[in-house]
């Protein structure tokens, strides 16, 4: 049986401070097809010092963004979305490829970008409700 997607094409490597990287320790786990039990690809599985270098990439970012403008946050997670929405055609193969699920029942793709578009405009909600405030106190 093939699938959608040729495992040559499926990302296995960690993404992890803007590098895409093998594991530590070259561990990997087979991704098996639910419905047939055909292995579809090995992917790197994350070593504890895999994750820790993830959490501390992840600490080391969080002053830059807290500091980072609403609008350029939501700039920076419009685009996420508009990647999410490019890429649901292929997100949906994969999901169906490795979790069994009927493609005519996906819809994460586009429930996730829905809640992405919301953390986009959640900075401009913020600034209006703390402008509307000033201005009801200043009255």
């Amino acid at each position: 049986m093939g699938f959608p997607i040729p495992s040559e094409k499926i990302e296995r490597r960690r993404y992890i401070n803007g590098v895409f990287s093998e594991s530590s320790d070259n561990g990997t786990f087979e991704v098996n097809s639910p419905y047939s039990h055909e292995k579809i690809v090995d992917m790197c599985e994350a070593s504890v010092e895999d994750t820790k270098r993830a959490v501390a990439a992840a600490k080391a970012a969080f002053p830059s963004w807290s500091n980072t403008d609403p609008e350029t946050r939501g700039s920076h997670l419009k685009k996420f979305v508009e990647l999410i929405k490019q890429s649901s055609t292929e997100l949906m193969q994969l999901d169906a490829m490795a979790m069994g699920r009927l493609v005519s029942q996906y819809f994460d793709a586009m429930y996730t970008a829905s809640q992405f578009e919301h953390y986009a405009m959640m900075g401009y909600e913020a600034q209006a409700l703390a402008i509307a405030l000033i201005s009801s106190a200043a009255i």
